[in-house]
């Protein structure tokens, strides 16, 4: 067979897509050495019988199919991690010059949390803009902020929003004029906990280029024992290119 029985043990233990509820746990697992069989009894008094050959390639297809998962999640997150580092930095200019945040389009200064004003002075900033209202705009704030808004009687009474959509979103969508995402990735200047930029934002504010999307790739990795492995990357960069469709807010960190 070319595998022990606790390899086998540990396969069966891998495979998610045996047990079709995830309440039920599996109570023994029995090896048959002459039929090369595996019985898996489960605790709602089911019982499966697979051969070992069956186990260990399904379990080796649950592993791979979790790292192409895993890869597809980090590109994602690096693409979420660009268009933040160029929301806050300064922006290129074709002339080689540089163009800082502007100081006009910022709501506080670190020493408030965010609440029902700061947004509406957001809101503020985009009409003096001459932004127009039916663009749609975007309010990336971290855990601690959407905890925060979640506490605000302008958010939770059905006075100001539908009960159906607290109940479903925690922030009702379209709230004050944003659709709201929840972001682990924005910047601390001092320290997670103490003070956070979170970006409003309209899809004019960012320009983005992608020489080259997504692009997968299969190949035997010599530093796993010449395993395969999933390569997943990509060719791109943003840029800030209207500096008038994004503001910052500077808050606390903080309830």
């Amino acid at each position: 067979m070319g595998v022990s029985e606790e390899e086998i043990r540990l396969a069966v233990k891998r495979l998610n897509n045996i047990i079709k509820n995830d309440k039920v746990n599996i109570t023994s697992i029995i090896v048959d050495k002459d039929d090369f069989n595996v019985y898996i009894e489960l605790e709602n008094g089911m019982n499966l019988e697979l051969s070992t050959s069956e186990v260990l390639y399904q379990a080796e297809e649950q592993v791979e199919e979790n790292k192409k998962r895993m890869d597809r999640h980090d590109v994602r997150q690096a693409i979420a991690d660009d268009y933040i580092r160029v929301m806050n930095a300064d922006a290129l200019e074709g002339d080689g010059t540089t163009t800082a945040f502007l100081a006009g389009q910022t709501v506080g200064d670190y020493s408030t949390a965010i609440d029902f004003d700061s947004i509406t002075a957001v809101q503020e900033i985009f009409m003096d803009n001459d932004i127009d209202p039916s663009i749609p705009k975007v309010a990336v704030v971290g855990p601690t902020q959407v905890r925060k808004l979640m506490q605000l009687t302008e958010n939770t009474s059905a006075d100001y929003v539908r009960a159906q959509q607290l109940q479903q979103y925690g922030i009702a969508p379209g709230w004050l004029g944003f659709d709201w995402i929840s972001s682990t990735r924005l910047l601390h200047p001092t320290a997670p906990g103490t003070d956070i930029d979170c970006l409003f934002m309209t899809r004019r504010a960012i320009g983005m280029n992608i020489p080259k999307d997504i692009t997968a790739r299969v190949a035997e990795d010599p530093s796993i024992s010449f395993a395969w492995r999933i390569y997943c990357f990509a060719v791109m960069g943003a840029v800030r290119v209207e500096d008038e469709q994004i503001v910052r807010g500077k808050f606390l960190d903080t309830l």
